[in-house]
């Protein structure tokens, strides 16, 4: 897969649609950004490609239902975390909303493995070639 994230506003969305159309790699596109007004509008511009919010904020994953409610309410697919401070319980919440759930930038072998052990659907690290042989529990 390959994670685009949109640094800027909605302008760019018609240009990051042409893009990724004319790249015939549509299935193998994600899409994440911060704002989620801009999230939202690259949802409806285009609702067959995944679209995921990053979120930073780790006080807010155990006691506020907020993220999880707000990503239902724009149709977007699911959750990017920071990975600090994310729990199952947490992780159990977001998928039994039907949303997947991924989680940002790790890079210690060790906290890779518990939270693949904990469920996220994915992680974003500057080291592959270090984590993937630990999560597969290599």
């Amino acid at each position: 897969m390959l994670f685009v994230e949109i640094k800027c506003g909605k302008e760019v969305l018609p240009f990051l649609r042409n893009a990724i159309l004319s790249s015939h790699k549509k299935s193998q596109v994600r899409v994440i950004g911060f704002d989620l007004n801009t999230i939202a509008a690259c949802k409806q511009l285009m609702p067959d490609v995944p679209v995921y919010w990053l979120y930073r904020n780790a006080s807010v994953y155990s006691y506020n239902p907020s993220l999880i409610e707000d990503a239902k309410k724009h149709k977007i697919d699911g959750l990017n975390l920071y990975n600090v401070g994310l729990d199952k319980h947490y992780v159990d919440a977001v998928k039994a909303a039907g949303l997947k759930i991924y989680t940002w930038t790790v890079n210690d072998p060790l906290e890779a493995k518990r939270l693949a052990d904990i469920g996220v659907d994915g992680i974003t690290t500057d080291r592959p070639d270090v984590l993937l042989n630990i999560v597969r529990g290599e």
